[in-house]
């Protein structure tokens, strides 16, 4: 029954407040009570418009570097640059080894004629340089060089070692002709002069004395050498050749003498 009442005056009360009466038989408002328990959510409301686009925020801190990529294709080769300046000479290189040496050619130009006497000696000596020959009297193993002869020497131009002496003899004339077995006997020498001397000796090993020539005729060659020599000589020293010869008596001898000397 109290509850009836009770909702009754509340239904008046709400219709005075719409229509805006003062009930007479109510009395002043009381104070509002505490609030109610909240009620259930109620459905959720449409979606509003999207709002402006707020402003950029700060850069993030740059992330670490990524994995090296493949190598590209290589591009085409530019243009030669210009030459550039001399460098500066570099130090001497070493010293290259021995070379094979030289070779001194001699010749008597034309045949030597070296006739024997009754004693079957040749009345004189022959001196053989370039392409000439000179007589002199002296024989080896000293010999003491008129001046005028010895404008026909070879003279070294700089230090070096005799290493071969080499020559050829040509026979163009015996006459009488030599009776068959018989022999002449010719004698070659290499001679050397000390710088500033005119005074003769012999090389040691470049001596072939007397050595023979059987049957001898126009156009007999003989050829003799002698290599493995190491007889040292200085600049300025002079070299000749000496021949002489021996052979059946009062005959008439004559024939070429060409060789070469090698120093090294």
């Amino acid at each position: 029954m109290l509850k009836l009442k009770l909702a009754a005056k509340l239904l008046s009360l709400a219709c005075c407040v719409l229509l805006g009466c003062q009930p007479a038989d109510l009395g002043l408002i009381g104070p509002a009570g505490p609030a109610g328990p909240q009620g259930i959510q109620g459905v959720q409301g449409i979606q509003g418009e999207q709002g402006d686009v707020g402003p950029a925020g700060l850069d993030g801190a740059i992330g670490p570097a990524g994995p090296q990529g493949d190598s590209g294709p290589a591009g085409p080769a530019g243009a030669t640059g210009p030459a550039g300046v001399d460098g500066a000479q570099g130090p001497a290189g070493p010293a290259g080894p021995q070379g094979p040496g030289s070779i001194i050619s001699f010749s008597s130009g034309t045949p030597i004629n070296l006739p024997t006497n009754s004693g079957s000696l040749a009345n004189t000596a022959a001196y053989v340089s370039y392409g000439s020959h000179t007589f002199f009297v002296d024989a080896p193993p000293r010999i003491d060089l008129n001046p005028a002869i010895a404008g026909n020497v070879f003279v070294v131009p700089r230090d070096g070692t005799i290493t071969d002496f080499n020559f050829v003899y040509t026979l163009t004339n015996v006459s009488p002709a030599a009776p068959e077995g018989v022999s002449i006997i010719p004698s070659v020498h290499l001679l050397y002069a000390p710088p500033g001397s005119n005074t003769f000796n012999s090389v040691p090993n470049a001596i072939f004395n007397r050595f023979s020539v059987t049957n001898p005729a126009a156009g007999r060659i003989t050829q003799t050498s002698s290599s493995g020599l190491s007889f040292p000589v200085t600049a300025g020293t002079k070299l000749l050749v000496w021949m002489f010869m021996e052979g059946p008596p009062n005959t008439a001898i004559s024939g070429y003498l060409t060789g070469g000397i090698g120093i090294s």
